[in-house]
């Protein structure tokens, strides 16, 4: 057994048990980041104009 044969078996025992996410939270303050979810039928890229991104006023000395 080689070394890229131990690395391949552990590699396919991670993929096939993955962690569970984090939990979704609400923001707290307005420039926090955040998960811009596109979806497949309606995508809105977040540079579009209607894009809730775009729509948020910039931090304090940020361009």
């Amino acid at each position: 057994m080689t070394s890229a044969d131990i690395v391949r078996y552990w590699r396919s025992v991670e993929l096939l048990q993955p962690q569970a996410a984090p939990k979704l939270k609400k923001r707290d303050m307005t420039h926090q980041s955040y998960i811009h979810d596109v979806s497949l039928p309606n995508p809105v890229m977040p540079w579009d104009k209607t894009s809730n991104v775009l729509k948020e006023p910039l931090p304090k000395g940020k361009v």
